[in-house]
C-alpha cells in the first residue's frame, strides 16, 4: 500500500471511520495505483503548483533590489560681466550612483544610496579642479495613516497564500471524488462478475436439465415439451449469460481508465455474494455530532472558510484605503569633497584624488538631514466607500455560503445515514430469501427427483433462486456504495483509505 502526499492539512476532529465502513485491500491497491497514474488528477496537481508561484509573485514584491546608474554631461553657457567681459563657462561632469532599496511589510520604503561625481570647469571661484564629491545618503518613508501596518501591506500575499491553500484543497476534493468514482466502479465490476458467474451456473441448471429431460423422453417418460421447455430456459439463460458478460466486460474497462494501468492481479477476489455486512451502525442521535464532525473535516468547508477569510482581509485593507494619506519621510547623508589645487589658493583643504573623497566623507565633513510630512486626502471619497462596500456585501454572500454549505453536509450526512440504513436493511432481507429460495430449490429438486415435479416447476424455482442471489449480490454492492458515499459525507475518505497527508515543500508526489 502506498501513503500519497497530498499536501499540508491535516484533519482534525474525532474519527468516524467506524460509520463508513473499511475498504478491501484490493480497493487500496487500485487506489494506489490510481492515485500515481491517472491523468485528470495530475492535472489538477499542476494547478497547485502554478498557484503555489503565484505566492512566490506575491512575497517577492519585499525582495531587496540594487540599482545603479551613470552619466556624463557637457555643458557651456554663454556669460558677459558688468566689466564688459564676456565667455563661456565650460563643465564637464560624470555622475553615478549606486544603491539598495526594499519595501518593508509596514509599509515603509528604504533606500541607501552611494553617489560620486567628477566635475571638470573653467569656474576660478572653485579652488579645485578636477573635483570629486561623494555623497552616502539614507532615506526612509513610512505611511501613518493610509497604507500603514504589515496586515495591510501584506494583504495580496495572504490572499494569494489562501488560494494556494484553496487550490490544494481544490485538489484533495477532486481526489475524494476520484476516490468514490472508482469505488463505485470497483463494486459494480465486481457485482457484474459475480453475476456472471451466477449467470453461468443457472445456465448449467438448464443444461442439466435439458439432458435429463432428453433421457427421460427418450425412454418415454415425459413428453417433447418437457425437453422444448427446458431447451427455452436454456436458451434464454445463455442470453443473460451474454448480456452480464458484456456488462463486466465493459465496467472493468472503465476501472482500468480510472486507474489508467494495467488492473494488478486478483483484484476481483472478493465474493459478494458470501460477504458479510460491517456490524457498525449509528442512530438518529449520532446525526449531529457526526454534522459537527464533518464541518471541521469536510474539505468544501475549509476552502468556503478561505473565501470569508479573504473576504475580511479585503474589507480591511478597503477600510484603511478610506483613510487620509500621511507619510513620514526621514533623509539623513553625509558627503565629502576632494580635487587638483587650481592654484588660486595654495595648499587646498581638499586637495586629493577620489578616495580622499571618501576620507572626507567618513569623517562627515559634509552632512545633510531632512524630516517632513506629505499629507493629502481627497475631497470626496465616493469610489473608496463603494469599494469597501461591494467587498462588505461580498463578505457577506461569503457568510451566508458557509452557513448554507453547513445545512447541505447535515443534509447529506442525513441523506446517507438512510441510504446505509435501507441498504442494510435490504441486503438482510435479501439474505433471508437467497437462503430460503436456496433451500426450496433443493426440496424441488428431490421432488423431481420423486418423479412429484415437472419442468416448468423447476425451472421457475430455478429462477427464484438465482433471482435471489441477484438480489443478495446487488443489496451488497448497493450497501458498499452507500458506506462509500457516508465515507464522502463525513469527509473521511483518506482516513478510511488509510492515506497519510504530511507535508510536501515541493510538489504533491507520491512514496511507498
Amino acid at each position: 500500500m502506498k501513503k500519497v502526499i497530498l499536501g499540508c492539512f491535516l484533519f482534525l476532529g474525532l474519527s468516524v471511520s467506524a460509520y463508513a465502513g473499511s475498504v478491501p485491500e484490493e480497493m487500496k491497491r487500485l487506489a494506489a495505483l490510481g492515485l500515481e497514474h491517472n491523468l485528470g488528477l495530475k492535472i489538477e496537481k499542476a494547478q497547485v503548483l502554478v498557484q503555489r508561484e503565484q505566492s512566490t509573485i506575491e512575497e517577492s514584491q519585499f525582495d531587496s533590489s540594487a540599482f545603479a546608474s551613470t552619466s556624463y554631461e557637457k555643458k557651456s553657457s554663454p556669460y558677459e560681466s558688468v566689466t564688459g567681459a564676456s565667455g563661456a563657462l565650460t563643465s564637464d561632469q560624470v555622475d553615478s550612483e549606486l544603491g539598495l532599496k526594499k519595501r518593508l511589510l509596514t509599509g515603509a520604503e528604504i533606500s541607501a544610496v552611494m553617489s560620486s561625481q567628477w566635475i571638470s570647469d573653467n569656474d576660478y571661484s572653485n579652488d579645485l579642479d578636477n573635483r570629486y564629491r561623494t555623497a552616502f545618503v539614507v532615506e526612509l518613508n513610512q505611511p501613518l495613516l493610509k497604507g500603514r501596518g504589515t496586515a495591510i501591506n501584506t494583504t495580496a500575499l495572504s490572499q494569494s497564500k489562501n488560494a494556494e491553500r484553496q487550490r490544494a484543497l481544490a485538489y484533495l476534493v477532486k481526489v475524494q471524488a476520484y476516490l468514490l468514482n472508482l469505488e463505485t466502479t470497483y463494486w459494480n465490476c465486481l457485482s457484474s462478475q459475480q453475476l456472471v458467474a451466477l449467470r453461468r451456473e443457472a445456465l448449467e441448471l438448464a443444461q442439466s436439465l435439458v439432458d435429463a429431460n432428453q433421457k427421460k423422453f427418450a425412454a418415454g417418460q415425459v413428453a417433447i415439451t418437457e425437453v422444448q421447455e427446458a431447451q427455452t430456459a436454456a436458451a434464454d439463460r445463455e442470453l443473460s449469460l451474454s448480456q452480464s458478460r458484456q456488462q463486466f466486460e465493459l465496467q472493468r474497462e472503465a476501472l482500468r481508465r480510472l486507474v489508467n494501468s494495467k488492473l494488478p492481479e486478483g483484484v476481483f477476489s472478493e465474493q459478494l455474494g458470501t460477504m458479510e455486512a460491517d456490524s457498525a451502525a449509528f442512530d438518529d442521535s449520532d446525526l449531529d455530532q457526526m454534522a459537527a464532525t464533518a464541518r471541521v473535516r469536510r474539505l468544501e468547508y475549509q476552502i468556503a472558510e478561505l473565501d470569508v477569510e479573504n473576504s475580511r482581509l479585503a474589507l480591511a485593507a478597503r477600510q484603511n484605503a478610506l483613510n487620509p494619506q500621511l507619510d513620514l519621510n526621514l533623509k539623513a547623508g553625509v558627503n565629502g569633497l576632494a580635487g587638483d589645487d587650481r592654484g588660486n589658493v595654495p595648499g587646498s583643504r581638499y586637495q586629493g584624488q577620489y578616495s580622499d573623497s571618501l576620507e572626507s566623507l567618513s569623517k562627515a565633513d559634509g552632512y545633510q538631514w531632512q524630516i517632513g510630512l506629505n499629507f493629502s486626502m481627497p475631497l470626496g471619497r465616493r469610489e473608496a466607500n463603494a469599494k469597501a462596500n461591494q467587498v462588505r456585501y461580498q463578505l457577506r454572500n461569503y457568510q451566508y455560503s458557509l452557513q448554507d454549505l453547513e445545512l447541505q453536509i447535515s443534509d447529506e450526512i442525513a441523506k446517507q445515514a438512510i441510504l446505509v440504513s435501507r441498504a442494510k436493511e435490504q441486503l438482510d432481507i435479501s439474505s433471508q430469501f437467497s437462503a430460503l429460495a436456496n433451500t426450496s430449490l433443493q426440496q424441488e429438486e428431490r421432488k423431481l427427483r420423486e418423479g412429484l415435479s415437472n419442468t416448468f416447476r423447476m425451472i421457475t424455482f430455478q429462477e427464484r433462486m438465482v433471482n435471489a442471489r441477484i438480489g443478495r449480490i446487488q443489496a451488497m454492492t448497493a450497501y458498499q456504495q452507500a458506506l462509500a458515499g457516508m465515507s464522502q459525507a463525513l469527509g473521511d475518505t483518506f482516513s478510511r483509505y488509510e492515506l497519510v497527508m504530511v507535508s510536501d515543500p515541493e510538489e504533491f508526489s507520491f512514496e511507498e
